[in-house]
């Protein structure tokens, strides 16, 4: 499995898991960061400077964002 199929297969998920979920298993801004930048392979600013208001709207599709090749 490429990083571009796991990429996908994550964004996939979080797609399919409902937002009651998905604070339960990334309930901190940083395990929402993680999540966002490392295995989604999405473009943030660092960590310290979005907060996790921003970063959930970001998981929910409210704004948008910019993958990294």
């Amino acid at each position: 499995m490429s990083d571009r199929d796991i990429n996908e297969s994550v964004e996939s998920n979080l797609k399919l898991m409902t937002w009651k979920e998905f604070n339960a298993k990334y309930s901190t801004k940083r395990d929402v960061w993680r999540l966002l930048s490392g295995e989604c392979r999405w473009y943030l600013p660092p960590e310290d400077t979005v907060t996790i208001w921003h970063l959930k709207e970001l998981a929910r599709g409210e704004r948008t964002h910019i993958k990294r090749g």
